[in-house]
């Protein structure tokens, strides 16, 4: 092979790996990957720590609060979809680690 040869492979080859990745950024731009149309969309999504989340999805009518831990699921409360919920009372930083603290010794120690 000579050295114009292996230009003309290498520019293809950019060419080729050039058209896929603009086909791949306008179908995600465009919305054809990454939606559903279902009947089920989350709502919201908080992340609570590096491997657990708490998500609130809506399945038709009804919305479910799920927490989602390492390779566990669990529905923590169903409510109807588009209830108003209900505003929670501000608990200062320091009652939270108080009541945690509390929690982990009676559990662990």
């Amino acid at each position: 092979m000579t050295s114009p040869d292996v230009l003309r492979l290498f520019l293809g080859l950019v060419l080729v790996v050039g058209v896929i990745l603009a086909f791949g950024w306008l179908a995600r731009r465009g919305g054809l990957a990454g939606r559903s149309r279902g009947r089920m969309r989350v709502i919201e999504s908080l992340g609570l720590g590096p491997r657990h989340r708490m998500v609130l999805v809506q399945i038709d009518d009804t919305w479910l609060v799920v927490g989602i831990a390492a390779g566990q699921m669990n529905v923590l409360h169903t409510l109807p979809a588009g209830a108003p919920l209900p505003d929670l009372p501000a608990v200062p930083a320091s009652a939270f680690a108080g009541k945690l603290g509390e929690a982990w010794r009676r559990r662990h120690g």
